[in-house]
């Protein structure tokens, strides 16, 4: 069907110049209802599709702004019309979806654009709660938001807040060692405070809490210089029956000591190497005490005033003790001064007499 004009021209249109008839008008508006104005249809989740536009039928279309929602139609210059639709909620639109998961129910948004996360009714339990720096807290007077401190934690209730704290694994700083506060990333420092050193050897007065195990190096000294070990006081250095090898002696004593006379002599060699007794009686030895191989004591007998005492033993009809060339017998003169070497090795005592030293 064609649009037929009197007299004005029109693409898609014919110009008759004349005045039209009745059945042209009527044409005219049959055409323009049937296949110039396109109907809108219009169709929503609800309420079936509209029809829009079509013969003058329901010919305004409104789009009208619901909960947190509102429209704005405006006209520029040129006839252009622009429809704004603007949320007046707190609406975020970061958030797509908020699934509920087990024994959880979500709301529908309110008025404010804001959901209610409900627990169903089941206790959960989390290994870990990621909040990113919102709030945590129970909906309404009713539910309740229940914190369970976990191996090692402890809760400290405060006003508005609880604070979990390390229980077990604490850092104790010691003597001489400063921890800080964790900072925000939870790093603690370490420090040294006060006069602690940095090496060994800025200590003068060392002292060890346990054995010095050398593993295989050595005690040593450069630039010549000696290595001396000293005792305090009358403390000895005990090799704790350790044999000594590749030693070489100069320069050293050997301790003498003063024995109270006994009639029965069972002497320490531990004690001295070297030992001296002025006899007021007679003597008899019975060994050493403690004895051990390789043994050796250096006796110097000294006759008292009156001279005359003997020296005897017990040991030898055991076959425990002999002397060189068998003699035994002490100096008898007044004061007079003799020294007998006895060595102690394989349960035997050898025995030598230097006798009437002048």
């Amino acid at each position: 069907m064609t649009i037929t004009l009197r007299q004005e021209s029109q693409t898609g249109a014919t110009t008759k110049g004349s005045t039209l008839t009745y059945a042209e008008l009527d044409n005219n508006f049959k055409d323009l209802f049937t296949s110039k104005i396109e109907a809108l249809h219009v169709t929503a989740d609800s309420g079936g599709t509209i029809t829009v536009g079509h013969h003058r039928d329901n010919e305004r279309f409104s789009i009208v702004g619901g909960t947190g929602i509102s429209t704005t139609v405006s006209e520029d210059s040129s006839g252009q019309s622009t429809l704004t639709i603007t949320s007046t909620g707190a609406i975020d639109s970061g958030i797509q979806h908020v699934n509920a998961g087990s024994g959880i129910t979500v709301s529908q948004p309110d008025s404010a654009g804001e959901v209610t996360i409900t627990n169903a009714g089941v206790t959960q339990a989390f290994t870990q709660i990621s909040v990113s720096g919102q709030t945590l807290e129970a909906d309404g007077a009713a539910d309740t938001l229940t914190l369970v401190a976990g191996n090692g934690m402890e809760l400290i209730p405060g006003d508005d807040t609880v604070t979990f704290q390390l229980l077990d694994n604490r850092l104790v700083a010691g003597s001489g060692i400063v921890l800080s506060s964790p900072d925000s990333a939870g790093s603690i420092t370490i420090a040294t405070s006060g006069s602690a050193i940095s090496n060994v050897s800025e200590d003068s007065s060392p002292q060890l809490g346990g054995n010095l195990d050398v593993v295989t190096y050595n005690i040593t000294s450069t630039s010549n210089r000696d290595v001396q070990i000293s005792p305090h006081g009358t403390g000895r250095i005990d090799f704790n029956d350790k044999q000594l090898e590749n030693a070489e002696f100069y320069d050293y004593v050997e301790t003498v000591n003063e024995t109270a006379y006994g009639g029965t002599w069972t002497p320490d060699v531990s004690s001295a190497p070297i030992q001296q007794m002025l006899l007021t009686g007679n003597i008899t030895f019975q060994g050493f005490a403690n004895a051990k191989d390789g043994q050796t004591l250096t006796m110097i007998f000294i006759q008292d005033g009156t001279g005359g005492r003997t020296f005897s033993e017990n040991l030898d009809s055991a076959g425990s003790i002999v002397f060189a060339d068998g003699s035994q017998t002490l100096s008898t003169g007044a004061s007079a001064v003799d020294i007998m070497t006895i060595m102690y090795a394989g349960g035997i005592y050898y025995a030598s007499l230097n006798k009437d030293f002048k």
